[in-house]
């Protein structure tokens, strides 16, 4: 979830943000940390693979179809039923 100072990316909602220039991470400030999706992928075609690519925020949230509040209340076997529906996947990728 991204520091709302600086958008830092923080593990959990109560982590201080390390930014000293952030309002919130020096102490100025105190406001709650948003949650976000942060899904590591990678890309393959037959021509080779992209690792460590981010889907994030609001982009994970519509392909998804999720809120991360929807996502959180899932049962462990509902969260791995949404994993196999996507798992091997064939999807168009564009770049603009």
């Amino acid at each position: 979830m991204p520091s709302p100072g600086c958008i830092q990316l923080l593990a959990k909602q109560d982590d201080k943000c390390i930014n000293g220039a952030c309002e919130i991470g020096s102490g100025m400030k105190n406001l709650p940390g948003e949650e976000m999706y942060d899904i590591p992928l990678s890309i393959a075609d037959n021509t080779g693979c992209i690792n460590r690519c981010l889907l994030l925020g609001q982009v994970a949230q519509n392909f998804l179809g999720l809120s991360v509040q929807e996502f959180s209340r899932l049962s462990d076997d509902d969260r791995t039923n949404l994993k196999w529906n996507y798992l091997f996947e064939r999807v168009t990728i564009q770049f603009k």
